[in-house]
């Protein structure tokens, strides 16, 4: 059977149709949208922000540079688990009828937020530290 005909698939969508016409409904799937909308953006920041730490690892001599610029990749990685929460699409199980599907949207709606505050919060910081981080590198680099 063709995936994109599948009754379970058009079932959901005509629920999901449903629960957008409720003003509830509504507003959940609307803050989904605008957090993915903004997770997307992030995450190519958070993906940009490994590569280039990435290049300062392996050109860092001093230890403790390295060292930071490893934790700090360590921490974007954790980050991009979050934004990756954040968009992270639900599909109901079959079992609940629309009024069940739209506490579930809202639910997912309030754990989107807090995915996505965390990593945007959790970004600012680990950007100001890598830039603190390469503040030093560069004054270690010309006191050599």
């Amino acid at each position: 059977m063709d995936r994109l005909t599948d009754k379970a698939d058009t079932t959901h969508f005509e629920e999901i149709t449903d629960a957008r016409e409720t003003k509830a409904g509504k507003a959940a799937y609307y803050f989904m949208d605008i957090i993915d909308a903004k997770t997307a953006p992030l995450l190519t920041h958070v993906s940009i922000m490994i590569a280039i730490s990435g290049l300062f690892y392996s050109l860092a001599k001093n230890i403790y540079i390295s060292n930071a610029i490893l934790f700090e990749m360590i921490m974007y990685l954790v980050i991009t688990l979050g934004c990756l929460r954040a968009i992270f699409i639900i599909r109901h199980d079959g079992n609940e009828d629309n009024a069940g599907l739209v506490p579930k949207a809202i639910d997912e709606a309030r754990v989107r937020r807090i995915a996505y505050r965390y990593s945007l919060y959790a970004t600012i910081v680990t950007t100001i530290a890598f830039i603190a981080t390469l503040v030093v590198y560069q004054i270690l680099h010309l006191l050599q």
